[in-house]
């Protein structure tokens, strides 16, 4: 854990250094006083384990009592905080900007996993790669906190061929993965997007992990479930594109293996928090 913690310190440091807190002049008249301040969630809200948090703010020299469990709430005290008034003002805005889009994502990514404990439990509900620059560890931290699975992290984590690779390899499928796996560790998976039943019959027999079918209707994900089970099981079983908490109902329905969603990230509203000083 203490790896993860400076990685955690190190990424906030170059956050804070684009507010340059060094010149908050409002801030330093309050270089000598003690102060308490209460972080406010003011909407609707999943909160996860904020320990990342945590460590942030007693990096600082910041008193932290009073943390929440996880769950969802509402119009809540999430922490108080204890320190020099200074320190804490100059924080303010990056850490709540950060906490915001962090309990956003922890949100969606917990109703999604919620939805798919109802309708199919051993299904996978998965982040992708579309995530803001800069901020993806903090975004894959919040989906995997809040039961969801982070997926590949980096392109190191699994190699997955998608519809350019192809394109630059001819259209040739099967000799494309041929080639991938000769040049693939034994413990790395291989995964194949197809964005057809008829390119995914092309792929069934061949040397793959996981295959994604991509911008699949509900309709077609059933037809290609029926299709990779009875020819090769031991293919996981991914589905991706366009999929939101409106419409995951029913593609939980097709019982596949793996659903994964961009917009547990890029559609994650801006959860409203604040930090006010104790009354």
């Amino acid at each position: 854990m203490e790896i993860l913690k400076e990685h955690v310190l190190s990424e906030f440091s170059r956050f804070l250094r684009e507010d340059n807190p060094e010149w908050d002049v409002a801030g330093i008249i309050f270089s000598k006083k003690k102060a308490c301040f209460e972080v406010l969630l003011k909407s609707e809200a999943y909160v996860p384990q904020l320990y990342i948090f945590r460590w942030i703010l007693e990096n600082y020299g910041i008193d932290v009592t009073g943390i929440r469990e996880p769950g969802f709430f509402s119009n809540i005290q999430l922490f108080e905080l204890k320190g020099e008034a200074s320190t804490i003002l100059a924080l303010e805005r990056t850490f709540l900007n950060l906490l915001s889009h962090f309990l956003g994502v922890a949100t969606v990514t917990r109703k999604a996993v919620m939805k798919a404990e109802e309708v199919s439990p051993d299904t996978r509900i998965a982040a992708t790669r579309k995530t803001y620059p800069g901020l993806r560890f903090f975004e894959k931290m919040a989906v995997y906190l809040a039961g969801g699975d982070t997926h590949r992290v980096s392109l190191r984590d699994m190699v997955m061929l998608k519809d350019n690779h192809i394109a630059l390899w001819d259209g040739d499928l099967e000799n494309l993965i041929e080639e991938t796996r000769k040049k693939t560790g034994f413990s790395r998976k291989i995964e194949i997007e197809v964005d057809s039943l008829q390119m995914l019959k092309r792929v069934l027999d061949s040397d793959i992990d996981i295959v994604m079918l991509d911008n699949f209707t509900p309709l077609e994900v059933r037809k290609a479930v029926d299709m990779i089970r009875s020819r090769n099981k031991r293919i996981t079983i991914e589905v991706s594109g366009g999929i939101t908490l409106s419409n995951l109902k029913d593609y939980l329905a097709c019982k596949v293996d793996v659903i994964s969603m961009g917009s547990l990230i890029h559609s994650a509203p801006w959860i409203n928090v604040s930090m006010e000083v104790c009354s």
